[in-house]
């Protein structure tokens, strides 16, 4: 377990990180959490823009990018001069984000190995999904060390889950009371098997957890464990973790990877439920 109260930093270049990083910071109720955009305009001097010194020195320094190359060399050509005014600035990992109208690039792969070796970065993400799902993806990470956290997730593990899949669809339900998260999470996890027929299955699952001290029981937090283990099938990456904050309400949000898009696969099947026990279909 751990007390949270860790500030992330997130720095988003691109249009669709920038606008989603906006959205996500304009709706974000939970606090330690920090934005940096970098500046995107060519007739920009990136050399010349002021470096806010005090929010790259947060413990947790994490970036949003468009999967695009003139996104990534903005940024490498940012952190550049970046690293020329702050010294020992660190990237803990960097999500990459694809729309949904493509696929993966082999050829931006020299792109990412220049801007791991720039920005340091422990890790490198690359996930497809819509403009709104990136907010989804950006609070997976801002949840993490936000608040008390029954378990002790790690950073690397997080990543690794998220990174086992490319497409990545989010669900985020409400529940009135603590009793009602377990059912939460059958909510959450049927509103992902809508969607799920379009893809492969699913490869990774992140729940989060989200009340106040009114969870003190921990058979509920089991109880919403044990829903999700119940979705997951046993070659699947599951990860959980809360964020307890006095003023939380509760809420469940609940993330998934799939490998692809199945698009051939998509003409000849009829059955539109995942491969997922009854009481869930």
């Amino acid at each position: 377990m751990n007390d949270g109260l860790v500030t992330k930093t997130f720095i988003a270049s691109g249009e669709n990180s920038e606008r989603a990083l906006t959205n996500f910071s304009n709706d974000w109720e939970h606090g330690f959490v920090e934005a940096i955009y970098v500046p995107h305009q060519s007739s920009e001097d990136v050399s010349a823009v002021e470096v806010d010194k005090p929010k790259f020195a947060k413990e947790f320094n994490l970036m949003v990018i468009d999967n695009e190359a003139v996104a990534i060399k903005r940024v490498i050509e940012y952190f550049s001069h970046v690293n020329q005014a702050c010294s020992e600035i660190e990237v803990l990992g960097i999500m990459m984000v694809d729309p949904i109208d493509s696929s993966l690039n082999e050829e931006l792969a020299g792109l990412h190995e220049k801007i791991k070796e720039v920005t340091s970065a422990c890790f490198i993400q690359v996930n497809q999904c819509t403009p709104m799902m990136i907010e989804s993806l950006i609070a997976m990470y801002a949840h993490l060390y936000c608040g008390f956290s029954i378990t002790c997730l790690e950073v690397q593990d997080l990543s690794d889950t998220l990174k086992s899949g490319y497409h990545f669809e989010a669900s985020q339900v409400a529940a009135t009371t603590v009793f009602e998260l377990p059912f939460a999470v059958y909510q959450a996890a049927e509103n992902i098997s809508l969607v799920a027929n379009e893809f492969s299955k699913v490869e990774g699952l992140v729940l989060v957890i989200v009340s106040n001290e009114e969870l003190v029981d921990l058979s509920i937090l089991m109880a919403c464990v044990d829903m999700l283990r119940g979705f997951a099938q046993k070659d699947i990456n599951v990860v959980f973790h809360t964020n307890i904050q006095p003023e939380n309400t509760h809420s469940i949000h609940l993330g998934a990877v799939f490998k692809e898009l199945r698009v051939k696969e998509q003409l000849i099947k009829t059955d539109t439920t995942l491969d997922i026990p009854e009481f869930l279909k």
